[in-house]
């Protein structure tokens, strides 16, 4: 889901994982200074918001289907 403006958690930034529905809420003053505080707490924004288990999750299954340079 994309970063929205919550009204009802003071105004704050919010991110919500696309893929476990975790949520992480930030009082910063613009959406790029909200995506800089969700990717300096392991969040991933691009393409799909991620909070930090799925994005580690996510990294570890694409890694796995890229071959290795051993295997030539």
């Amino acid at each position: 889901m994309m970063p929205h403006r919550d009204p009802l958690s003071g105004d704050r930034w919010v991110f919500r994982c696309d893929h476990c529905d975790h949520c992480y809420r930030t009082a910063a003053r613009s959406r790029l200074q909200a995506e800089l505080y969700a990717q300096v707490n392991g969040w991933a924004t691009e393409p799909k918001t991620l909070c930090p288990g799925c994005a580690t999750l996510f990294v570890g299954e694409t890694s796995s289907l890229t071959p290795s340079a051993d295997s030539s």
